[in-house]
């Protein structure tokens, strides 16, 4: 088969959506010597691991139904045979005579109200517009794709279509502990000797105002712990900065931006416990990235990342940030209990591997599409 990849949303940040279709693209050329893969880009995405004859350039945005029109006639002259689009749309109109794949990681931009609000004013309309888009990835997709069985649950109940045709292929970890050898004493992060670690972005679904309020509970029933809090994410401070003046630990929490994979390895490979205290999640690879480096960790019960970590995590009640604190002081108060939870989870986070993924992705569509 002549697969296309659709992979304009394929950013320079190497983080969130762009890391996974990046690994999955690089995993498909890897390993399957059956099909043909053309990968479209946008011509401002320079970095790509993705071998130079596989891809072209193109300048139709995306997300733009005008663009959507033009790009769906041009990609007739590769006579594909499935299009991939693997971040969440699929294009406005449906490409002639091929069978249309979409990847759906999760529904958030439905879900939640408060996920757009950075467009300030036009939250609402920019909400409705991507849930346009939403509809027409429904109608114009002959497969979709998504990440767990939670999310899978999910778009069905959402769309009331209990018969759509979804299967689910897993993520995996993005960075392993193999990193570790390379990071050289300029890389190095300069850390506190203790400190609990986040990594993603600020959004309401992230639920990071709950992660702060927990931490700043820890320190009050606490206050000689000398534990910090390092937060990596590439979005603007400012939107938590606010939050920690208000509860008084802008000392303690530590925001860290461009953070290579060499250094977000190390960060967690020294962090006392990792939390992910999300509302939502599709999936959640943070999480299994922090189980390959044996850390400690605590999630909230978003059923994904239930689903995900299968026992080997400390859960709390994402509404209650004083839950959160009894777990960290759980953990840091028993180690008998956090080793047998990290050995756990580092053997759950073997099943996951992007080689598997891709293998079983393409397994998949053979099974559906011919």
């Amino acid at each position: 088969m002549r697969i296309g990849i659709d992979a304009r949303s394929l950013s320079e940040i190497t983080s969130g959506p762009s890391r996974v279709i990046s690994l999955l693209i690089e995993n498909f050329l890897q390993h399957d010597d059956t099909n043909e893969y053309i990968i479209f880009i946008n011509e401002h995405y320079k970095y790509t691991t993705i071998s130079r004859e596989s891809y072209q350039t193109v300048r139709y945005s995306r997300n733009n139904l005008f663009h959507d029109f033009f790009f769906s006639r041009y990609l007739h002259n590769y006579q594909l045979d499935i299009l991939l689009s693997p971040h969440n749309w699929t294009l406005g109109f449906k490409t002639p005579n091929s069978t249309n794949v979409t990847i759906i990681h999760d529904l958030f931009h439905l879900l939640d109200k408060k996920h757009f609000q950075k467009y300030g004013i036009l939250t609402t309309a920019v909400r409705l517009y991507f849930k346009l888009y939403s509809f027409l990835t429904i109608r114009n997709s002959d497969l979709l794709v998504t990440v767990s069985n939670h999310s899978k649950s999910t778009i069905a109940n959402y769309y009331h279509e209990r018969d759509l045709n979804i299967i689910v292929s897993l993520n995996a970890p993005g960075i392993e502990p193999g990193l570790l050898d390379q990071l050289s004493p300029s890389e190095k992060v300069h850390t506190p000797s203790e400190y609990l670690l986040y990594v993603g972005n600020f959004r309401n679904y992230k639920n990071v105002d709950t992660l702060l309020l927990g931490y700043h509970h820890f320190l009050t029933k606490y206050p000689t712990s000398q534990l910090k809090l390092i937060i990596v994410s590439n979005d603007n401070p400012s939107l938590i900065v606010d939050l920690c003046d208000q509860l008084q630990i802008t000392d303690k929490v530590i925001v860290l931006q461009n953070i290579n994979d060499i250094q977000l390895a190390s960060l967690y490979n020294n962090a006392k416990i990792f939390i992910f205290p999300s509302r939502f999640e599709g999936f959640g690879i943070p999480v299994l990235e922090a189980a390959m480096f044996k850390t400690p960790i605590i999630i909230s019960d978003a059923e994904a990342l239930v689903e995900i970590t299968d026992g080997t995590a400390l859960i709390f009640n994402q509404s209650s940030h004083l839950e959160l604190s009894v777990r960290i002081h759980e953990l840091l108060s028993n180690p008998s209990l956090a080793k047998s939870l990290v050995d756990a989870a580092y053997v759950n986070a073997q099943k996951f591997s992007w080689r598997k993924s891709a293998i079983d992705f393409i397994e998949e569509l053979n099974n559906h599409l011919t």
